[in-house]
């Protein structure tokens, strides 16, 4: 079964989803890369999706899907502005 780490955080009351293909939403996360812990797999991807470091995560839960065990953690953001979303999350295309 595949695993995966699948990052919750939230400011001022709202959470962070990501744009996915076929326009879905989801948390950010990924699988992780060889011999990769969960925790370092989550501040990666938090990163890599939505360009905000964690200052630190901790354990929340695990489900299981259809063909993935995911590993959630809630990640602590650091104070301050946020940062604008990727190209790669809004798709494609932007707007002009």
């Amino acid at each position: 079964m595949k695993q995966r780490a699948t990052v919750a955080c939230s400011r001022k009351g709202r959470l962070l989803l990501v744009a996915k293909e076929r326009g879905r939403w989801a948390m950010p996360g990924g699988r992780p890369e060889t011999d990769e812990p969960l925790s370092r797999t989550a501040f990666r991807e938090l990163r890599e999706e939505t360009g905000l470091p964690a200052v630190s995560v901790r354990y929340a839960f695990q489900f299981r899907g259809a063909r993935t065990q995911h590993f959630v953690v809630v990640a602590d953001l650091p104070d301050g502005p946020s940062r604008r979303p990727a190209t790669k999350l809004l798709g494609a295309a932007g707007p002009d």
